[in-house]
């Protein structure tokens, strides 16, 4: 047995994660492709083989083309919104000024919260907050609500996934910035190079890596932009902001048009690879000239500026914020008619009516979920990563087997989300453990890609020879020796999951939605809005207490949980 066990050692630290994606992954995946080509309900099994007929009609499809449209629009603003704002705010927050440590943690904030929630307390904004900046000031158009014109529902949705979306990109920008050697910097500061001379000739070149990962980061996020919208508009008015990800959803769970929607999350597909091959690909010819010799010399960019800058966007996302925590003590009426005052009277009666519902039960779930889900992770991704890094270059199936275990990374969840929640439900793990089997699987991707390339570059091959030497097989060096010298890769990948487990919706959606009794919070605080559509107090409190324990957290760990981000950008 020991002799079987030293032998394939490497494919018994990868046979769960296998499994976990054959079964949840690539058959959904193949069962969607084959639904696209079917006229299938969803009501029923019995369904009928159309060929590319689905397609077809989506050649006639005004909906279906408004989707493509909006989605493009939003995409573009993401990608260059991203890539400025986050280029932008790093530069500043890389240079020598006071408060740096504060303005980083503050800016990388709105990324630890629920996109869900974000939205809904935008929602609030957009329709009470910003009408009464534009009767203040006299401008007619902010006088109404954004979201009830189609123009300016595609604006406020583009700012919302911006003012989460950009958070991200900045720790990764700064990260790029601080792996610049200090030497090529001091040399260019003696040829008498500008601040924007060092830009376009240093910093950009250096900065190319993260570019790519934001322009993925943000190509992928936009295409299949779902929690925010679904929260913020639901797709309106007149269908002007109903994204592609959105559509699939409509078509198949409103609809019952699941054959037809599987098409579009195929094209969805289609999109994002083909754009990110033409990305990389561009990305890999681009060149520039080294050197900063001869260069003119030009005024710098002021302290004051950059201070001007991390006060404006730090302003940007406290006020949101404040008002969220100021409307939780509100009546209804309080915050209808006075929304940037303070709560007069001030009222505990929302968190009263919270307790009485019962958030504290939701709140336990996702705890749950959360907890079991990363320890999922912990035990059983490093170690397929260890497999891989030390066997990849020795055979050509762990090569192959890599790939096919991080293809997630590219492949858009709409592909996959009708059949998998048809196969959920008809497994019977339409319930919490389910729903960490799925967080299990989908965090296989990018979690496993990060981990394999910290083992190829900060955990050498003659650690493994010293403990062969030494008597110890495989198992027993990856206990004592190797999972202890993945801690920074630990502390990464943990903090990006656990963000993840606790601020999802999607998938709680899809997985839990018919049983209110294993709701997570998120979830909660979506349908407990609807519950009170016309009650605002218990909805921002019900925002106060999902906003407050991630908040806990951050303040706890915020020096951990941006070390631990751009080390992993770094690496």
């Amino acid at each position: 047995m020991r002799k079987f066990l030293n032998k394939y050692w490497g494919w018994i630290f990868l046979i769960v994660p296998i499994i976990l994606q054959a079964v949840f992954f690539y058959f959904p995946m193949v069962q969607g492709a084959f639904y696209s080509l079917t006229n299938w309900t969803g009501l029923t099994y019995n369904y009928k083989f159309v060929g590319l007929n689905n397609y077809k009609l989506l050649l006639i499809d005004g909906k279906f083309f408004q989707a493509i449209i909006f989605t493009i629009v939003l995409t573009l603003a993401l990608i260059i919104g991203e890539i400025f704002i986050g280029m932008v705010v790093a530069r500043a927050l890389n240079s020598k000024i006071k408060g740096q440590t504060f303005f980083r943690a503050w800016f990388f904030f709105p990324a630890v919260l629920s996109g869900l929630t974000v939205s809904l307390i935008f929602k609030q904004f957009f329709n009470y907050g910003l009408p009464t900046i534009g009767k203040v000031l006299g401008i007619g158009f902010l006088q109404e609500s954004l979201l009830g014109t189609s123009f300016g529902a595609v604006i406020a949705t583009i700012f919302v996934l911006l003012w989460q979306g950009v958070a991200m990109p900045i720790i990764l920008f700064l990260a790029g910035l601080q792996s610049i050697p200090d030497d090529i910097l001091e040399a260019a500061a003696i040829d008498g190079a500008t601040a924007k001379q060092t830009f376009w000739k240093i910093e950009l070149p250096y900065l190319l890596p993260t570019v790519s990962m934001v322009f993925i980061l943000a190509l992928k996020s936009g295409l299949t932009a779902f929690d925010q919208i679904f929260a913020l508009t639901g797709g309106g008015p007149n269908n002007a902001t109903t994204s592609l990800g959105l559509l699939v959803y409509n078509y198949a769970f409103k609809s019952n048009q699941y054959g037809y929607a599987n098409a579009i999350a195929i094209i969805l597909f289609l999109i994002i690879g083909i754009v990110s091959v033409y990305k990389s690909n561009y990305l890999r010819n681009l060149k520039f000239n080294g050197g900063v010799s001869q260069m003119k010399k030009e005024e710098k960019v002021t302290n004051f500026w950059k201070y001007a800058l991390l006060v404006v966007g730090g302003i940007l996302i406290l006020v949101p914020l404040l008002v969220t925590v100021f409307s939780s003590f509100k009546t209804t009426k309080d915050i209808m008619n006075h929304f940037f005052s303070l709560p007069n009277p001030f009222t505990l009666s929302n968190y009263q009516r919270l307790i009485a519902d019962g958030i504290g039960g939701y709140f336990w779930n996702s705890a749950v979920i959360t907890i079991l889900s990363l320890i999922a992770v912990a035990i059983f991704i490093p170690a397929a990563a260890y497999s891989i890094a030390r066997n990849m270059s020795k055979r050509k199936a762990f090569n192959i087997m890599y790939s096919l275990l991080i293809l997630g990374i590219f492949v858009p969840f709409q592909v996959i989300m009708i059949p998998i929640t048809v196969m959920m439900s008809k497994l019977g793990l339409a319930n919490m453990y389910g729903l960490v089997i799925l967080y299990l699987t989908y965090a296989i991707p990018q979690t496993l890609f990060l981990y394999v390339g910290y083992i190829k570059i900060s955990v050498p091959d003659s650690l493994d020879e010293a403990a062969e030497i030494d008597g110890a097989d495989k198992f027993t060096t990856y206990r004592q020796i190797i999972f202890p010298m993945l801690k920074p890769m630990h502390a990464t990948t943990l903090i990006i999951n656990a963000l993840w487990f606790w601020n999802d919706f999607m998938l709680p959606l899809l997985v839990l939605n018919k049983d209110s009794k294993m709701w997570t919070l998120p979830l909660f605080q979506y349908n407990y809005q609807g519950q009170y559509f016309n009650d605002y107090g218990p909805s921002f409190a019900s925002y106060i207490v999902g906003i407050i324990t991630i908040t806990i957290v951050y303040l706890i760990f915020q020096k951990n949980i941006i070390s631990g981000m751009s080390n992993g950008a770094v690496k």
